[in-house]
């Protein structure tokens, strides 16, 4: 995608959602900072399970 297109698109989201929702998108840098941070914080969630998991499941097998 070329980069007018991908302003026009982040002003039309923009403008729709804040006729309709009232929230606005102030900065598309704003917005990846955002999603990268919540993806993060989804995948360490995810990592703690998995070792909390990994853990509690491991100990099972070892007291024969």
């Amino acid at each position: 995608m070329s980069l007018e297109i991908i302003q026009e698109l982040d002003s039309t989201l923009s403008k729709y959602l804040l006729d309709n929702f009232s929230i606005s998108i102030a900065n598309p840098v704003t917005m990846v900072i955002f999603s990268a941070t919540y993806l993060f914080m989804v995948l360490m969630a995810l990592m703690v399970i998995n070792i909390i998991t990994k853990d509690t499941y491991s100990n099972n097998g070892v007291s024969k």
